[in-house]
């Protein structure tokens, strides 16, 4: 799973990668150094409860991919499955349509990883315990 964060998260134009639960928990992260996981996951998960939220009003079903764009950067997300979420920085600059392509590619080889046949967890929710995060490790 780290691997395909750091790979990710090594793109031209991305500043790190996380896989988040719907609830904020950190599953595993590889973030820009500086970059606080918990203020990362909170931001996703306020935003998720809100689009959530609106998105069931308007009956359009659950939420697959979203991008946020403000002004000194971009904030992506896609469902790898269960309440997990692949969540991205991109920077300001950079080609959405690109890290969008990148960005479902790391979500479907995720997805694969995750799947629950392969964790012998609950078998409920086919997201593994988290990870413990690990900044020096995108030194």
């Amino acid at each position: 799973m780290r691997d395909i964060l750091r790979e990710l998260g090594g793109m031209p134009g991305v500043r790190g990668a996380a896989v988040v639960l719907s609830d904020g928990v950190v599953v595993a992260a590889e973030l820009a150094p500086g970059s606080d996981p918990d203020s990362f996951a909170a931001l996703f998960s306020s935003l998720l409860s809100h689009v959530r939220r609106n998105v069931t009003k308007l009956g359009l079903g659950g939420i697959r991919r979203a991008m946020v764009t403000a002004s000194r950067g971009r904030f992506a997300m896609t469902d790898v499955g269960g309440e997990a979420y692949l969540v991205a920085e991109i920077e300001r600059h950079a080609d959405p349509s690109a890290v969008e392509l990148e960005l479902e590619s790391a979500a479907s080889r995720l997805r694969r990883e995750m799947r629950p046949s392969e964790y012998p967890h609950t078998p409920s929710s086919p997201v593994p315990a988290p990870l413990p995060y690990d900044p020096s490790a995108r030194a």
